[in-house]
């Protein structure tokens, strides 16, 4: 090989690298590019997919909360206030707790045996001449029960319970009539009660 093959040789590899590193610029850097531009892109893609998921997760949490207060006030504080829902929402709450503590106490004996219902009265409390005050509902129930002392007092407890009942609660007499006891047996005690029950309206 002369020297001028050799030269011409090295001329055409120096040629090749060149043409193939402008060839490189040309055709693949811009993909290498364009590869780290859709990464990034792909990666702010799935954060936004992400938190619309989580947006739409807590959208449904808050919005169960919300349908189960609307169905909690509606139940406290019946649409239209009338005293026959009043009434209803009452027995409906008192025949729950009764099943409950017969359930819970195991007492067979427990029942309640007579209900009965006053006047159902509307009025302000706390009014003055700058506020109308608290308006409520109320009527005097009086109710006889039997069942073991202990049952009794898981009753009353119970029904202080104002979420469960619906209303405020105020004893205003309370009589116990043991029977005879038996040996090894609680005696059953006949209970009359008279109470207020008292609902705010707003």
């Amino acid at each position: 090989m002369t020297l001028a093959d050799l030269f011409k040789f090295i001329g055409g590899l120096v040629a090749a690298v060149v043409v193939a590193f402008f060839s490189y610029q040309i055709n693949y850097s811009p993909v290498v590019e364009r590869k780290v531009k859709w990464q990034e892109q792909l990666k702010k893609a799935e954060e936004i997919y992400n938190s619309s998921i989580q947006i739409k997760k807590d959208y449904e949490k808050y919005q169960k909360m919300a349908e189960e207060y609307e169905k909690l006030r509606n139940e406290v504080f019946p649409k239209g206030n009338t005293n026959e829902l009043f009434m209803s929402m009452i027995l409906k709450n008192l025949e729950g707790i009764v099943t409950d503590v017969r359930k819970n106490t195991n007492d067979k004996e427990f029942k309640l045996s007579n209900i009965n219902f006053g006047a159902i009265s509307n009025r302000n409390i706390g009014a003055s001449e700058e506020s109308e005050g608290i308006a409520v509902r109320s009527t005097e129930i009086t109710m006889s029960l039997n069942g073991k002392y202990s049952t009794i007092i898981r009753f009353l407890k119970e029904l202080s319970d104002s979420q469960k009942i619906g209303a405020l609660i105020r004893i205003k007499t309370i009589s116990f009539s043991p029977s005879s006891k038996e040996v090894g047996k609680s005696p059953v005690n006949s209970v009359n009660i008279t109470l207020e029950m008292i609902q705010v309206i707003r």
